[in-house]
């Protein structure tokens, strides 16, 4: 922390000298302009003139090894950091199933291209405006699919539609592009204040809108290995008590969740009271799925067990989000 005199001058100009060692390290030089914004806690953002044009970043990733997962892990660290170009330059020519690889990456990431390529280097661009995105509306994005993930994997396993699981297995990859997509907003607001008005975050609602973000990116990896499930379980008759336990645990998740995100982005308790309660019931409704459980035949045991934990999980992921606005909701357990 450095702290500065203020002087007046004239009886009317209030003057706070500029850290030399800033200055020099931002090249700011006599006449240069100087963008001061106040932002709602009253503090004071000074940074080069926003009027200014900024240097589109870039970073050079060296592929020597044909270790397929480590390229992929480059790509998506380099565009989570926020660079607007990345480079891929091989030791040798890459080849057919490296190029492929490095394409499907860049399908995977929202707002990414090759812009060139040639037979030893890719060059990719990130073409996103982040002044045009909001990520309050991608977490609602990313929490009307998720929901929508763990109803159709319950109606896929009740009614034995294998088609519908595959469909819910499919969806977690617009999960995941929504989620790499909001990291990259929130470290590019961490980083520019502006940005972080913009959106009408503060540096602790970025921490914050991460936590969330990351717990409904796990609703929806949940709901697809319940998915997953589904399509390797056995036929099963899940006409009686126990695919009603089913429905109406699937029913409470989605009230559940839905609670507990427009808390978080409401930023303030929802209906705590409601929320516990429907908690409580979920647990309870859990709970009786394991003695129906026990009713069926001995190979279905695991999977359906497999399927209970998960919604489990759900749950938990659910209150996790509530607690980042509510922090006293019951402990829980399993």
């Amino acid at each position: 922390m450095d702290y500065r005199k203020v002087q007046v001058m004239g009886g009317s100009t209030v003057l706070v000298s500029l850290p030399k060692k800033w200055a020099d390290r931002h090249n700011v030089r006599k006449g240069d302009l100087i963008a001061i914004q106040e932002r709602a806690d009253g503090s004071l953002v000074i940074s080069k003139s926003a009027a200014e044009p900024t240097e589109a970043s870039e970073v050079t990733i060296a592929y020597s090894s044909p270790d397929l997962e480590a390229l992929t892990n480059d790509i998506t660290s380099q565009y989570l950091l926020g660079y607007d170009f990345i480079k891929i330059v091989g030791e040798g020519r890459f080849s057919l199933e490296e190029r492929e690889r490095v394409k499907e990456v860049v399908r995977r990431l929202v707002g990414l291209e090759i812009i060139e390529e040639d037979t030893e280097s890719l060059t990719i661009q990130c073409l996103l405006e982040h002044t045009s995105l909001d990520p309050h509306k991608l977490l609602v994005r990313m929490h009307m699919l998720t929901s929508a993930m763990h109803r159709d994997a319950i109606i896929s396993l009740t009614e034995g539609d294998t088609h519908l699981s595959e469909i819910v297995v499919r969806r977690d990859d617009e999960i995941d592009r929504l989620y790499f997509l909001v990291v990259r907003l929130l470290r590019s607001a961490v980083q520019n204040p502006s940005l972080a008005d913009r959106y009408g975050l503060s540096p602790i609602d970025c921490l914050d809108f991460r936590v969330a973000a990351n717990l409904i990116e796990n609703i929806g990896d949940l709901a697809t290995d319940v998915a997953r499930t589904v399509s390797v379980l056995p036929r099963i008759d899940l006409t009686g008590a126990l695919a009603s336990a089913l429905q109406q645990a699937s029913f409470l998740l989605e009230e559940l969740q839905e609670n507990a995100v427009s808390a978080f982005l409401e930023r303030a308790e929802f209906d705590a009271a409601s929320l516990v309660k429907a908690y409580e019931t979920l647990d309870m409704k859990l709970d009786t799925l394991d003695a129906l459980i026990q009713e069926h035949p001995p190979e279905t045991l695991t999977p359906l067990s497999a399927i209970k934990a998960s919604l489990q999980r759900i749950a938990h992921n659910s209150v996790d989000i509530n607690d980042l606005v509510v922090p006293e909701l019951p402990t829980r357990t399993g």
